[in-house]
């Protein structure tokens, strides 16, 4: 029998440096018989969002490091485990390529945000499956992974950092 896998991809949201999943998750899911792949990041800046781990702790517990924004063409049977969402490549229909792959994430649906439907949609034409991270709850009902009151705020705060940072590129502020 095969061994199970997981494939951590790439987050692509500017200034985020979270990870779905930490290098000491990683070796306990290889030392239970994981298979675990490891998009590289390390070539990233922490503005466009270079992940808080190193490629190389990943490697140094056993993960298999493959290329940036590989898992579109990953093993059908292989599941994605991402936080933000998905990369819009490639172009023209940058944000509505069918996925065929599980994903573990946060689609973003659980509120029926804005385009909702037409991410779980993309799931739908790929004959792909969704597990989304919102919709996890605990048998009391509550919601296990949402984020609490100061989340808001540190968004509020990084949306001002990139309003900023995009009126220096296009109008020289601060030049």
């Amino acid at each position: 029998m095969a061994a199970p896998e997981i494939h951590l991809r790439t987050e692509t949201k500017e200034f985020e440096q979270r990870s779905a999943l930490t290098p000491s998750a990683a070796k306990t899911l290889i030392g239970k018989g994981w298979k675990v792949y490891v998009e590289r990041d390390d070539e990233k800046t922490y503005e466009t969002g270079k992940r808080v781990f190193a490629d190389k702790e990943f490697e140094e517990v056993g993960c298999e490091l493959v290329p940036n924004n590989s898992y579109r063409s990953a093993p059908p049977s292989r599941p994605i485990l991402g936080l933000k969402e998905l990369l819009p490549i490639p172009p023209p229909s940058a944000s509505t390529y069918p996925l065929s792959h599980t994903h573990i994430t946060f689609a973003h649906c659980y509120k029926r945000q804005g385009g909702w439907s037409d991410v779980l949609n993309r799931w739908v034409s790929g004959k792909g499956m969704l597990y989304d991270l919102e919709f996890l709850v605990h048998p009391n009902g509550r919601r296990v992974a949402a984020f609490g009151f100061w989340a808001g705020w540190v968004g509020a705060a990084v949306g001002v950092l990139g309003v900023g940072e995009s009126k220096v590129r296009e109008e020289g502020w601060g030049r």
